[in-house]
């Protein structure tokens, strides 16, 4: 399967959520998010928003 129409799939499965939708595909997509800290809880936090959908995602840590 191509990575387009992998993706496409994936993100039709998001939107079929009740209360997701297109609309909250749109937000998600806007939506930039900051994640302090890359350990244990921060690094399975930003998979975890990245996987959802979040359009900018910037992630701080000191190492």
């Amino acid at each position: 399967m191509s990575p387009i129409r992998e993706r496409s799939q994936y993100f039709a499965r998001h939107a079929s959520v009740h209360g997701v939708g297109n609309e909250g595909l749109e937000k998600l997509r806007n939506a930039r998010v900051v994640v302090v800290g890359c350990g244990g809880v921060g690094s399975a936090a930003a998979d975890y928003l990245a996987r959802s959908g979040i359009g900018y995602l910037r992630l701080i840590d000191q190492d």
